[in-house]
């Protein structure tokens, strides 16, 4: 039985050290009210930090969207693809970008193509 509880911790531990350091990605549904007031509706592609390891990236599109990252050397990749809908009206998608301190630079795809934040800034 301690056998068993032991082997359960050391797994446990090895468990939670690999997520930390993977990059995630977390859709936002509900901003807080600072982030929306930092929010700028007038581009399209923002980046918003929150410290050294944590980012918020707001994408304004008329499409749904799929969003994905990856953690590759030193490099955190955003992936935007555009889902065909028929919306005529602009939405929002707030995403949560949590980082290791490793990542240093944050690269964003939409629909395969590499692009820039048309701003950036920090709460």
């Amino acid at each position: 039985m301690k056998r068993l509880f032991i082997s359960v911790v050391v797994g446990l531990l090895l468990f939670t050290s690999c997520q930390a350091t993977t990059p995630s990605i977390t859709e936002v549904e509900k901003p807080s009210k600072k982030l929306a007031e930092t929010i700028d509706e007038s581009v399209t592609l923002q980046l918003i930090t929150n410290g050294p390891n944590k980012a918020y990236i707001v994408f304004q599109t008329e499409n749904d969207v799929n969003a994905d990252i990856l953690g590759e050397d030193n490099t955190v990749s955003i992936h935007l693809n555009k889902i065909n809908t028929e919306n005529d009206d602009v939405q929002q998608h707030i995403y949560y970008i949590k980082k290791p301190s490793e990542y240093e630079t944050i690269q964003v795809f939409v629909d395969g193509e590499e692009t820039y934040f048309n701003q950036a800034t920090s709460l």
